[in-house]
């Protein structure tokens, strides 16, 4: 890269350039990185930030997305999964029961993700909001929002965002199985507490392009 001192005119002469030479290595920064985003499905809510937009999975704090809710990070770039999951024939209440039951280890319950630790941050009839800690060394914790909203006449709707808290791109499933481990049934090859959802929920995939199912069943050695 050239002296900073040359940003400035590089900038005014931007447009003018990208049409007549072949981009040099700033540019083809600028150029790609909304390529590499778009391979992410991100969400289309932004947050204002002076007279620019920020995309949403860059915000700090937390976040609503199109009317999804996420606990937030503190890091720019993380790793993350939104996604809506449907329960057509089970009630919010049987849904949230399991979902709760998992995270503090009722009947003996254990994470199938390699062992990791479940906290409860804080729960009632809408929302549960925790946390889990890797089974694996490095340990990292990541940050979990579920929201449950009644759905047709005996159904439920659930919101569920899983974020990373440090600085992440790849995660391997992490996110995605800290939610999908909390539901899944015994047909999925996991252990339930009380409520068996088999074959009887659908996931909408809003921000979530890591989702491989077969990695949220690894037991630690």
């Amino acid at each position: 890269l050239k002296p900073s001192l040359e940003i400035e005119p590089r900038a005014k002469l931007y447009s003018a350039s990208l049409r007549s030479q072949r981009p040099d290595s700033f540019q083809m920064i600028a150029l790609l990185l909304p390529v590499f985003l778009g391979c992410f499905p991100v969400a289309t809510a932004t947050m204002k930030t002076g007279a620019r937009s920020m995309p949403a999975f860059l915000q700090r704090g937390s976040i609503q997305s199109g009317g999804q809710t996420c606990p937030g990070s503190p890091a720019m770039m993380h790793a993350k999964c939104l996604m809506q999951v449907s329960f057509p024939s089970s009630s919010c209440e049987k849904v949230q029961e399991e979902v709760l039951g998992r995270m503090r280890g009722t009947n003996g319950w254990t994470d199938p993700h390699n062992g990791g630790q479940y906290t409860v941050v804080s729960a009632n009839e809408a929302q549960v909001h925790g946390q889990r800690v890797t089974g694996l060394s490095p340990y990292y914790t990541d940050k979990f929002l579920l929201s449950f909203e009644v759905e047709g006449s005996s159904g439920c709707a659930v919101t569920a965002c899983s974020e990373s808290q440090v600085t992440s791109v790849l995660d391997m499933s992490t996110n995605y199985c800290n939610l999908r481990n909390l539901y899944c049934g015994a047909s999925d090859g996991c252990t339930v507490v009380t409520s068996d959802f088999s074959g009887s929920y659908n996931e909408n995939y809003k921000q979530c392009w890591q989702r491989e199912a077969e990695k949220c069943i690894a037991h630690s050695q």
